[in-house]
């Protein structure tokens, strides 16, 4: 079995700031280019990178072959002085390394939010994730890795263009604080598909996305990057997360 994997590289980016105090955060001159939402003075790239064949690292590119792995080959990457556990993509393992760095002028709070295209089959959508057919190779340097926030219980997903996708959460480590300049360690690593999967196509169809975006907000006068960013952008939930990814291309 052969098939597309579509890992779009969304940066859109959301960023706050302009009038912060402990319990206030609001948007002003919110300007929206390409994919890329800034307020007032924080400034962050979201940036996605793979390794070449000879392993040095370089710009993400789409529209990828994702066929299920033929065997568990651990290796070493090391990147941005840090050494993650990944496996070698000769074995069908797809890199998608995901960071954020901070361009701005001040330091600044950030998360990453990512949209997994949901199954469809039986009449019903599911999260292949969650059905061991879809992997993630994450960072755990966060002490936790990509989480799975709730809502009434269940996976936060939502609906964009006919196609549901269920969401996963990242914060970074040292409470997700940038700094001017700094660029975070990475988020997601790698994809796959398990080595029992077959006919994948009959409930994801002929292409599978991934969406990305990250979220940006002042230090000054919040006491988290969670309450930061939840006051400024809302929680992620259904709502909210169809609107930020509404417009991603």
């Amino acid at each position: 079995m052969k098939k597309k994997i579509i890992l779009l590289s969304i940066a859109a980016i959301l960023l706050c700031l302009s009038a912060i105090s402990a319990t206030v955060a609001y948007f002003q001159d919110t300007e929206y280019k390409g994919n890329v939402m800034t307020v007032g003075r924080v400034k962050i790239m979201q940036t996605e990178y793979q390794r070449d064949a000879n392993d040095d690292i370089e710009e993400f590119a789409n529209d990828k072959p994702l066929r299920p792995v033929t065997a568990d080959v651990a290796e070493e990457l090391k990147f941005g002085g840090n050494t993650y556990e990944v496996f070698d993509t000769d074995y069908c393992y797809v890199d998608k390394i995901v960071t954020v760095t901070n361009i701005g002028n001040v330091d600044a709070y950030v998360r990453t939010i990512f949209a997994f295209e949901m199954e469809y089959a039986d009449g019903e959508w599911k999260n292949p994730i969650a059905e061991n057919h879809l992997g993630l190779v994450d960072s755990k340097l966060n002490g936790t890795g990509i989480i799975w926030p709730k809502e009434d219980g269940k996976d936060v997903c939502f609906e964009r263009d006919g196609v549901r996708y269920v969401v996963g959460l990242y914060y970074y480590a040292n409470d997700s604080v940038l700094a001017v300049g700094e660029e975070s360690h990475a988020s997601l690593l790698q994809t796959y598909l398990y080595g029992h999967v077959d006919d994948w196509n009959d409930v994801v169809g002929d292409t599978y996305d991934i969406l990305v975006l990250s979220q940006g907000v002042q230090t000054a006068g919040l006491d988290s990057a969670e309450e930061a960013c939840n006051k400024t952008f809302g929680t992620v939930n259904a709502q909210n997360c169809t609107n930020w990814f509404a417009n991603a291309a």
